[in-house]
């Protein structure tokens, strides 16, 4: 009799998630002005440690690896069946290996959106994308936190190149969905949330397209950014800092 280890998706979300933080965490450490002589050495001889070019390029090897690209594009032609309880154990066992090894494929594409707008390279962060329907909710409906993240940043990037419509419609939909589902997450995924309304916020300030903000959306943003919303759009700059 055959075994595998199977690793929950949450699981296996949270290691690269985890990851990109450490990264994110190292870069600032690495950049900071208070650290000591031997925090300097430490560096100097490990100044490959969690670099930007070896972190792209893992993330790329397990894109590649997991033949994601080619799942996406398969799941668009209908061509991914899901396991069934008539298979044999063997080919059970076999697929739900290759559904893991997809699922750190897809996680990677959002990680690599993560590092190139902390790069501020927001065009090819949306390239990650590409292969990915955001319409849909993440990789798995239970992993809320995957697309929130990707919506986050997808988001983000958008503002950032101007394309303020586009960022109305991921800020929108993804809160909206929140707004009916209860929540269970992490700190830093409420965080996030948060910080969607007011990105929300900006949106509309510099792209007052209100008919493409949901009501139930809408008046929880009214709750929670109205004033500085209203102050934005009449141009005082001092509300964005706020």
């Amino acid at each position: 009799m055959r075994t595998a280890m199977k690793l929950p998706f949450q699981w296996l979300w949270d290691m690269m998630d985890g990851y990109v933080n450490q990264f994110q965490s190292f870069c600032q450490y690495r950049a900071s002005t208070t650290k000591t002589k031997m925090d300097v050495y430490m560096l100097s001889r490990r100044h490959r440690s969690l670099s930007v070019v070896d972190t792209f390029n893992l993330l790329n090897i397990m894109v590649e690896r997991s033949n994601i690209l080619q799942n996406l594009e398969l799941e668009k032609d209908g061509g991914i069946q899901l396991l069934t309880e008539t298979e044999e154990e063997d080919v059970q066992i076999e697929r739900e290996s290759k559904t893991g090894c997809i699922a750190m494929g897809y996680f990677s594409l959002v990680a690599l959106l993560r590092l190139h707008c902390l790069l501020g390279n927001y065009q090819a962060g949306l390239d990650c994308l590409r292969p990915i329907d955001i319409s849909r909710q993440g990789f798995h409906p239970t992993l809320i936190a995957t697309h929130i993240t990707t919506i986050y940043h997808y988001g983000c990037a958008n503002l950032m190149l101007g394309r303020y419509v586009d960022a109305l419609h991921g800020f929108n939909n993804i809160l909206g969905y929140i707004s009916k589902q209860p929540l269970q997450e992490s700190p830093q995924i409420l965080d996030k949330i948060e910080q969607m309304y007011a990105l929300l916020a900006i949106c509309l300030s510099l792209c007052p397209q209100l008919q493409l903000v949901d009501e139930n959306v809408y008046s929880r943003l009214m709750e929670k950014y109205g004033e500085k919303l209203w102050r934005m759009q009449r141009y005082n700059d001092a509300a964005l800092y706020q």
